[in-house]
């Protein structure tokens, strides 16, 4: 499983949200994933992505190859 920078995307100027995809090695969608932030920049919004991204991967018990 992968996650790209340009499948996570948040905007805290007028959502106050993030959501991201997570596609296998292929390419195919395997989650998806969004919530609300109450993060007021763009650096900790997208850290709370990636924190969401790492908490699906465990939950999934995804492992590596």
């Amino acid at each position: 499983m992968e996650t790209k920078d340009e499948d996570i995307h948040y905007d805290t100027k007028t959502d106050h949200a993030y959501k991201g995809v997570l596609r296998d090695e292929e390419g195919i969608v395997r989650a998806l994933f969004s919530g609300p932030s109450d993060a007021w920049d763009a650096k900790s919004t997208e850290l709370g992505a990636i924190i969401t991204a790492l908490d699906v991967f465990i939950d999934m018990g995804w492992k590596g190859s």
